[in-house]
């Protein structure tokens, strides 16, 4: 499949301080966790998760959201991977506009993507 991040993708983890540890680059177990959050919001749960990342070529890339949001960095571009049958069908769900990653919301996740 080839996915193309048309706006930032942003894929973060909250610590246990509190902080927000944004991820610049697109890794498996990232794409991974923000599809199963994608799949708990739409109750939808029919085999497991699996990504195998094969290529990609992508920026970083950050964006000023007004209000208590403020900066949130992400990345754009394009990958090549390798997805099981509940992956791709959840890609393909953000493809249509759920969007992928967090701060969806904000108009933020915008994907494309191709068999």
């Amino acid at each position: 499949m080839q996915v193309r991040a048309v706006t930032p993708v942003s894929v973060a983890r909250t610590g246990r301080d509190g902080r927000r540890d944004e991820r610049p680059l697109p890794t498996a177990d990232a794409l991974v966790h923000s599809l199963c959050g994608l799949a708990r919001k739409i109750r939808w749960d029919h085999g497991p998760v699996e990504i195998d990342l094969l290529r990609y070529q992508v920026r970083s890339s950050a964006v000023c959201l007004r209000g208590k949001a403020g900066r949130v960095g992400g990345w754009v571009g394009e990958m090549d991977l390798r997805a099981s049958a509940s992956a791709a069908w959840l890609l393909e769900a953000a493809g249509r506009g759920l969007g992928l990653g967090s701060r969806t919301s904000y108009g933020l996740g915008r994907i494309h993507v191709q068999a």
